[in-house]
């Protein structure tokens, strides 16, 4: 949902910031955030690595980074491959 986000933003030259929904496993959370484009894409470069909301880290997800409103998690290869 998140790239989608992204790619009408960047259709829309909406602003620099996106509101996205936490990239947790939980399959049913549309929890809110708020993300630069630039952190979003950096985070993503990586396909191990997902941005998630605090209180929505799961018990087998390493924490990489402390973001101000959001966590990068690096799941494991069968985290990855549910979440794409």
């Amino acid at each position: 949902m998140n790239k989608e986000i992204r790619r009408l933003a960047e259709s829309y030259a909406v602003a620099d910031d996106l509101d996205l929904v936490s990239e947790c496993a939980a399959e049913d959370c549309f929890a809110p955030m708020s993300v630069s484009r630039v952190e979003y894409e950096t985070v993503r470069a990586f396909p191990t690595r997902f941005l998630v909301r605090r209180d929505h880290v799961g018990a087998d997800e390493r924490i990489l980074e402390h973001g101000e409103h959001y966590v990068i998690v690096e799941k494991t290869d069968a985290q990855v491959e549910q979440a794409v």
